[in-house]
């Protein structure tokens, strides 16, 4: 009877974690567009959110992102753009670019570590989203530029 309960509780375990790691999957795949573009001469891959409902999920509900992997928000013309991390699992760094050159960069806690707003230090209408620390990894800063491959 106690091997029984046993084998139930972790078939039950690894039942659980396979739906979590399908769920995950899923969701880190969603159908955004992507495309290559050199961030302060890095190449990365950044799925394009331009429309009001991709830019409003982002990366909302994404458990793990590739090294230089991330998103990219297009905005119309430059104002001051506010983010926040609901629904956020990642830690950020978030890249304010007006044109196609960075005007600022600002790390984003995950929504565990507590709600967290930020907002463009001036006008832009791009915004990039990374791994935290890719910037400092990379060495990209304020004046780099973003190309288009």
């Amino acid at each position: 009877m106690k091997i029984r309960k046993f084998l139930i509780a972790i078939i039950t375990l690894i039942l659980v974690i396979l739906v979590i790691f399908f769920i995950s999957h899923k969701i880190s795949n969603q159908n955004y567009e992507t495309k290559r573009y050199k961030l302060g001469g890095i190449e990365v891959n950044l799925k394009i959110a331009d429309s009001p409902e991709e830019r409003q999920k982002g990366l909302s509900q994404i458990y793990n992102l590739d090294e230089k992997d991330g998103m990219i928000f297009i905005f119309g013309e430059p104002s001051i753009l506010s983010f926040w991390n609901k629904d956020t699992f990642l830690d950020l760094d978030v890249v304010w670019i007006k044109d196609d050159t960075i005007v600022g960069i600002t790390p984003l806690q995950k929504e565990e570590k507590g709600r967290q707003i930020i907002n463009s230090p001036v006008p832009c209408n791009i915004v990039i989203e990374l791994n935290q620390g890719f910037c400092q990894k990379y060495n990209i800063k304020i004046g780099d530029k973003l190309e288009i491959m």
